[in-house]
């Protein structure tokens, strides 16, 4: 995983995304181009996490 993060650092904007025991580091478009076309549980999953991460993300307050 550090190397995938640091890989992903190298970037500008990047995505770090993991299947079947597998991590890829991609750029974001690549990235959504896999997520357009979950599908089943794949695609409840990865809705479940947005939600999740969503609702986390609000409750950040910003450190000024």
């Amino acid at each position: 995983m550090e190397t995938l993060r640091h890989e992903e650092s190298l970037g500008s904007n990047a995505t770090i995304m993991y299947a079947k025991g597998y991590y890829a580091v991609l750029d974001c478009e690549e990235g959504l181009y896999y997520v357009a076309f979950l599908e089943g549980q794949a695609l409840k999953k990865f809705r479940k996490w947005k939600s999740e991460f969503v609702l986390k993300k609000k409750r950040v307050l910003d450190d000024p």
